[in-house]
């Protein structure tokens, strides 16, 4: 019914367009006719995606596998600054699947997702007192749980293929629950509404010349608390994979599978340190330190509130 009415309304007015091209009418009153012309192919095209092809929402939920790394690090004697520990964290959020076309959806979200890593640092380093002529050797092992908390927007594109066609029963004709394997990928951006620390070290003292120093006597130092040189703002690129089941005329489940990669430098201070420059002076260095690449693992829910059924019966 909808296309009958609009090819008609077109032809209709490309017949006008021929009449006035006969008429040899001026080039004003045609160039007027184009712009209506194009507002109904528009308000066509609008009007189609209205009137059939619906909006999904969903919630998702699963776990972040993920890590921080470091560029720009310059060595430090004794020391292995930068070695992370990757770790389990989780995220949760909303989803929202806009058809563009029978395999083509344009897929934002929200979600509060979990991130950080353990900060592995062991350091070692001779000290000798040159008034006191007594020396010693310290050993330093640090463990640093960083936890950050984000709120994320990943705006995807989705390629969405059916694999499987399954019949329907009679006469219950949405009975059939097809499989359908989708490909994502897309930027995103974060704001870190939290960033923890949990650190603790243990200073071993050995080969002390100072007698009053036990041997292989060791301190251990404890602090949390919120990292406040920490960046807040994150963006990247993602990708991955759905597979997703049609379980009834308006709802999906499906298994999500992505792979995030950051390029925001997380780094304002917290994670600088000194080396030596020369004799008696030290050199401050600020590496880099961005999200590595993050594993989320998912399931998730999506569905519509629209009475009538998609355009691609999908």
């Amino acid at each position: 019914m909808i296309f009958s009415l609009i090819r008609t309304r077109i032809l209709v007015l490309l017949v006008e367009l021929n009449s006035f091209e006969k008429l040899n009418l001026s080039i004003k009153m045609k160039r007027a006719l184009l712009p209506s012309l194009l507002a109904v192919v528009i308000t066509a095209l609008v009007g189609i995606n209205g009137l059939q092809a619906q909006v999904r929402f969903g919630i998702n939920g699963g776990l972040n596998f993920t890590g921080l790394k470091a560029s720009d690090v310059v060595v430090k004697p004794g020391a292995n600054q930068f070695d992370f520990t990757n770790i389990r964290r989780a995220r949760i959020g909303f989803v929202s699947e806009i058809p563009i076309n029978r395999w083509f959806y344009f897929q934002p979200e929200l979600y509060y997702s979990q991130k950080g890593a353990i900060h592995n640092a062991d350091s070692s380093s001779d000290v000798i007192d040159q008034v006191l002529f007594v020396g010693y050797q310290t050993k330093t092992k640090s463990v640093d749980n960083i936890d950050l908390g984000y709120i994320e927007i990943p705006l995807l594109a989705k390629f969405s293929f059916q694999v499987t066609n399954p019949d329907a029963m009679y006469p219950f004709e949405n009975s059939a629950k097809p499989l359908f394997v989708d490909f994502l990928i897309g930027p995103y951006i974060g704001y870190a509404l939290t960033a923890k620390s949990s650190y603790s070290a243990t200073t071993t003292i050995t080969n002390s010349t100072n007698t009053e120093i036990q041997p292989d006597t060791a301190y251990k130092f404890r602090r949390s608390g919120n990292i406040t040189n920490a960046g807040k703002i994150d963006f990247g690129l993602t990708f991955g994979m759905q597979l997703k089941w049609k379980v009834s005329r308006k709802t999906y489940l499906y298994l999500d599978g992505r792979y995030s990669l950051g390029f925001g430098n997380i780094n304002k201070g917290y994670f600088d340190y000194y080396v030596p420059d020369g004799p008696t002076k030290q050199k401050k260095v600020e590496p880099k330190v961005s999200n590595a690449g993050t594993i989320s693992v998912s399931v998730g829910i999506l569905t519509h509130f629209w009475k009538r059924r998609y355009w691609n019966n999908k």
